[in-house]
């Protein structure tokens, strides 16, 4: 009789691919190699998406091919999709902090972003300056 650990040794790796949101969250890091030009981005101010507006993701740079994605908010996957369009609709979840992580002829790429509560509004000019302005914690995904 094999002990669970043995087991273990014995059985394969699952292989799966690195994540690029994960790459770029590294506390010691170089950039990950994204791909030929491609970004994904938002048409909002600091990608945060008015309590009112539909979220919008604009892919930039893209010669073709299926965009593969995945958005996910607090590590809980709300829309997996396929396509070759430039704009996408993003799920309306609500109010909060939004995570897509992409594919296009194998380079990835990751994009965040949030959607305001009813009534919030970014005003940038008014934010502290610095780094690190005693805003939420990472671990929070905000």
């Amino acid at each position: 009789m094999r002990s669970a650990l043995a087991l273990l040794l014995v059985l394969p790796a699952a292989h799966s691919a690195p994540s690029a949101c994960a790459a770029f969250d590294a506390t010691t890091r170089t950039d990950p190699l994204l791909g030929p030009g491609i970004s994904l981005s938002t048409p909002y101010t600091a990608n945060l998406v008015p309590a009112d507006a539909k979220p919008t993701m604009i892919l930039t740079g893209a010669n073709g091919g299926t965009l593969r994605y995945t958005v996910t908010r607090r590590s809980k996957v709300i829309a997996t999709a396929s396509t070759t369009a430039t704009s996408i609709a993003l799920p309306d979840a609500g109010p909060g902090a939004y995570q897509v992580e992409a594919t296009l002829n194998g380079a990835g790429t990751c994009l965040r972003y949030g959607v305001a509560m009813p009534g919030a509004t970014l005003d940038m000019d008014r934010l502290p300056p610095g780094r690190d302005w005693g805003g939420p914690a990472p671990a929070r995904e905000v």
